[in-house]
């Protein structure tokens, strides 16, 4: 949560969460020692069913994407993606068809992105819609990786095997549970696309409520 909308966020009986439980290592990263970010092994055992695709089109990852009957609001995503001539990729994450949390990389300012400012419901404060930028060179040849989490009102990216790691909340309308594949200037190649819809972690549900 942030402290400058923490009372205002549009959730009951909480306001703000925990972020998932990480693994810290160090690394070398381009020459020096960097401190990676990688979501707990043990989240795997939440995995439900699978979407798997591997080509080199945006518009036919969509189409299977979209004929996907088991899309939900609950889900982890794993993507490797070759930007090739794209200037943009961009993922539509919880997307109704007009409102949607945005994850891409911009290779022009060099930066990974997540851009919450048309989520869903952002009205009711106006320092939540925002966009939250990492700075990301990929090297000539080298694809994007991202490992995304999805979980109702909370969106996690672990890019390049956790050199960077970026968590917003979100609050999407009821109902958006789309999710695309957008390149922009160019098209991307040698796509790898990983998705489950996930399992709750809470055993007794009605002890919460009570």
């Amino acid at each position: 949560n942030n402290w400058q909308y923490a009372a205002d966020v549009p959730t009951a009986p909480w306001r703000g969460q925990m972020t998932l439980p990480r693994e810290l290592t160090l690394a070398g990263v381009n020459g020096s020692l960097q401190l990676l970010q990688r979501p707990i092994a043990d989240l795997r055992s939440l995995r439900l069913r699978e979407f798997e695709y591997t080509g080199s089109t945006a518009a036919e990852l969509n189409e299977k994407l979209a004929q996907w009957p088991h899309r939900t609001g609950t889900y982890e995503l794993e993507a490797t993606i070759d930007p090739a001539s794209a200037t943009r990729v961009e993922w539509k994450l919880l997307s109704d068809g007009g409102d949607a949390t945005l994850v891409g990389y911009d290779r022009a300012s060099r930066q990974l992105y997540v851009d919450r400012s048309q989520s869903g419901v952002v009205d009711f404060s106006q320092k939540f819609p925002s966009r939250t930028v990492a700075p990301l060179e990929l090297a000539a040849g080298s694809p994007l990786i991202l490992h995304i989490f999805v979980d109702r009102s909370s969106v996690e990216v672990f890019a390049q095997n956790g050199a960077i790691a970026m968590t917003n909340l979100v609050y999407p309308k009821p109902g958006s549970t789309g999710i695309s594949l957008e390149a922009a200037g160019g098209s991307v190649a040698n796509l790898h696309v990983r998705l489950w819809d996930l399992a709750s972690i809470w055993k007794n549900r009605a002890v919460y409520g009570q």
